[in-house]
């Protein structure tokens, strides 16, 4: 009766086993899924964001486009048109930081090779 019962405890033991082995095996393809989701997801919230760069920046270019034209009609007014020129160091500088952020959250090296070789450089 002891070798049946051992058998019979083996035999529980294999089978609690590999119910625990298809139990990890299930998490691990689900956790790998959400994993892959979360990645698309913040990529394509980071290139969103990264597109506030084209609108931004273009409305920056023409308000420097303005504030030269104005400097050119007003250029016997200095004062006015040092200030113009602060207007546009500001906007010039606000450019450069929207360029920064934009390369950092979505670097055009991703779209260029993809995330998997852009990770691995």
């Amino acid at each position: 009766m002891g070798t049946f019962q051992n058998h019979q405890s083996k035999r529980t033991l294999r089978e609690s086993n590999s119910q625990l082995e298809l139990l990890v095996s299930e998490r691990t393809e689900a956790l790998r899924i959400l994993s892959q989701r979360l990645l698309r997801i913040q990529d394509e919230e980071r290139r969103r964001l990264a597109r506030i760069h084209d609108s931004t920046g273009q409305i920056l270019t023409a308000l420097k486009i303005f504030i030269a034209i104005l400097q050119r009609r007003i250029k016997s007014d200095l004062r006015t048109c040092e200030e113009l020129s602060g207007i546009a160091s500001l906007a010039d500088q606000a450019l450069q930081e929207i360029r920064t952020t934009s390369f950092l959250l979505h670097p055009p090296l991703l779209d260029e090779v993809g995330f998997s070789s852009a990770a691995q450089w």
